[in-house]
C-alpha cells in the first residue's frame, strides 16, 4: 500500500474518526471549506480526504467560530 492510500480516508465516518467528531459535524465542516473530495461519477456521492490535508485545514481555521459566537450573549455597553 501506498503512502497515499495510507493517508487517504474513505467516507464520512472514517474522516469523522480520524478528526475526533461525529458524522454530521464533519457534513456541516464541509460547507464551511473543510478539504474532502468526491467521488468522480459516484451515485451515493462516496466522498474521501487525506489525513494531512484534514488536519491542515482544523489547525489553520475554527470551523465552529460562527456557531460559538452566535452561542455567546452579548455583553452590555
Amino acid at each position: 500500500m501506498s503512502q497515499a492510500e495510507q493517508d487517504r480516508l474513505d467516507g464520512w465516518k472514517a474522516i469523522a474518526d480520524h478528526l475526533g467528531k461525529n458524522v454530521s459535524t464533519v457534513i456541516r465542516w464541509e460547507k464551511r471549506g473543510m478539504p474532502v473530495h468526491r467521488v468522480p461519477n459516484s451515485k451515493s456521492g462516496t466522498v474521501f480526504g487525506f489525513r494531512n490535508e484534514l488536519d491542515a485545514w482544523l489547525k489553520s481555521t475554527d470551523p465552529d467560530a460562527a456557531v460559538s459566537s452566535a452561542a455567546q450573549p452579548l455583553e452590555p455597553t
